[in-house]
């Protein structure tokens, strides 16, 4: 996400770091996820369109990465993050691990 623009209000404190993604539709930030911390950050919009659970899946598909691995959703544990985030990437395939939600192909 370019550095001339800023990030839309959201309870996480996403970063420009060389490690982590931004899913965007249309230009709109739908979610920020730093692949080394394991942070997911959503935006205004996340759970309207969820199609940015398919763009971290595809992740893996196309082999960019190995897994992906999510144990902090806005800033707060899984245990403590949205009820309805959690299930949704449960909905998405993503499955309970010993640290967090884990998706590996």
């Amino acid at each position: 996400y370019g550095a001339a623009l800023e990030w839309p209000v959201t309870p996480g404190r996403p970063a420009r770091s060389a490690s982590s993604i931004v899913v965007l539709r249309a230009g709109r930030p739908l979610v920020w996820f730093d692949r080394r911390g394991h942070h997911l950050v959503t935006f205004p919009g996340a759970l309207c369109d969820v199609g940015w659970t398919d763009a971290l899946i595809e992740l893996v598909r196309e082999r960019r990465v190995s897994a992906v691995e999510i144990r902090k959703v806005d800033g707060v544990g899984l245990a403590d993050a949205s009820a309805g985030l959690v299930d949704l990437l449960r909905s998405a395939g993503f499955a309970d691990g010993y640290r967090g939600l884990i998706w590996r192909g």
